[in-house]
């Protein structure tokens, strides 16, 4: 394997798109798949997050700013070496590249085309939730940051406009599980907010099938606790058979998939709510969105 050059930090205190742009393109292609660094001390690391830090902070151009988030994404895979590294002030940056401050919930597409064009600001958003993401997963003290930003609010928010674009309603909810997943105060949030409410009824718009799935991860954390509001779950049981009867026809390749995720990370519909019957089951379990909906009925077995 050939001997990858490190990162010139230097070259990121620079105010010339150009040098930054190459830099951090050149370090993303060659650890496109670098899962640790062990050759960077902790000074390093130190400075190079401090640059990436003043880079999303400075008002960079679109390009030289989704370079940067992918350049902390792939840092942020790096679980032990990135905590001590993860300040507020670079999470909040994170947050707010997302489109996910609580006083905005969205991104602002009009003044995107004029500034820099959509296609390069929805890049920005999708770098920054694909960071989000990774730094959630890994970083207990951005959990901290990230809970008391309120984002899960802004995420509900943006679901509720129903404006996303592209895949951001995708890694919006995949936020979401993440958040509820983890943060009980975030998950808490969330059911007074109606959250459950509004996934099921996200259940009934037109998505594609890794939505879909994401949007029943998100449920299957809200609805697990004994004492759920049996209008709810019966409700979501109602719109569950109807995504049943709906998809019937359709054939998805993604079969395996979906069914090993609603698997892994389903709850249990409260006792209160009655699944469908074992004919109906049997007579609708065919497609893998069907199939999908139907873990979500039964629970595990």
């Amino acid at each position: 394997m050939a001997r990858r050059n490190p990162i010139a930090i230097d070259k990121l205190t620079s105010d010339l798109e150009d040098v930054l742009q190459s830099e951090l393109q050149r370090f993303n292609s060659e650890n496109a798949s670098t899962l640790s660094f062990p050759d960077y001390d902790v000074e390093q690391k130190q400075r190079l997050v401090g640059a990436l830090e003043g880079i999303l902070m400075g008002g960079h151009d679109s390009l030289t700013t989704c370079n940067a988030l992918e350049t902390l994404r792939i840092l942020s895979r790096d679980r032990q070496e990135l905590e001590p590294f993860v300040s507020a002030a670079l999470v909040r940056e994170v947050v707010r590249h997302a489109g996910l401050e609580e006083e905005v919930c969205q991104y602002d597409v009009q003044g995107a085309r004029v500034a820099s064009g959509l296609a390069e600001a929805l890049a920005v958003v999708l770098e920054a939730q694909k960071c989000l993401c990774n730094i959630l997963y890994n970083s207990p003290r951005a959990r901290d940051t990230v809970s008391a930003s309120s984002t899960e609010t802004a995420i509900l928010g943006r679901i509720r406009q129903g404006s996303h674009l592209g895949e951001v309603l995708y890694f919006d909810l995949r936020l979401l599980f993440l958040l509820t997943a983890l943060i009980p105060e975030s998950r808490q949030r969330v059911k007074t907010q109606d959250g459950a409410a509004l996934l099921t009824d996200l259940l009934c718009r037109p998505t594609d099938d890794r939505t879909c799935i994401e949007t029943l991860k998100s449920l299957f954390n809200l609805v697990a606790d004994k004492d759920e509001d049996a209008e709810l779950s019966l409700h979501l049981v109602a719109t569950l058979q109807r995504v049943l009867v709906q998809s019937e026809d359709e054939e998805l390749t993604s079969a395996p998939r979906r069914r090993g995720d609603a698997s892994a990370r389903r709850g249990k519909i409260p006792a209160q709510s009655t699944g469908p019957s074992d004919d109906f089951v049997n007579r609708r379990a065919g497609s893998s969105r069907r199939r999908a909906a139907l873990h979500a009925l039964q629970g595990e077995r």
